[in-house]
């Protein structure tokens, strides 16, 4: 099953056209551990969505760039921001009777 290409994925590897993957197969460590995050990236990925430092955009690019395979970074994307996105809803859903404030909010006048 093909996925359609996101934007995100698909600007990236527009704009880079391999040249971030040529440049780093120049070093045999780096080449090692671009191969090893085609093969085995679902923790990676994972850990840096649930990682709050972590800017999503630029994580976006750069795993695109490396080549992760689309279906294995959204599922992972998923599960790694599932845990954040929980937090941040219970804490809407109780923010009213932390601050009666909230509750009702008034009106400017």
């Amino acid at each position: 099953m093909r996925w359609p290409p996101s934007s995100a994925t698909s600007l990236a590897q527009r704009l880079d056209h391999g040249k971030l993957r040529t440049f780093l197969h120049h070093f045999p460590k780096a080449g090692a551990v671009l191969e090893e995050l085609q093969h085995q990236s679902w923790q990676l990925i994972i850990l840096t969505r649930l990682s709050p430092v972590l800017p999503f955009a630029l994580m976006t690019f750069v795993l695109a760039i490396v080549g992760v395979p689309r279906r294995r970074f959204l599922i992972a994307s998923v599960v790694g921001m599932l845990p954040r996105s929980l937090f941040f809803i219970g804490w809407a859903r109780r923010l009213p009777m932390c601050w009666p404030c909230c509750a009702t909010p008034t009106r400017a006048r």
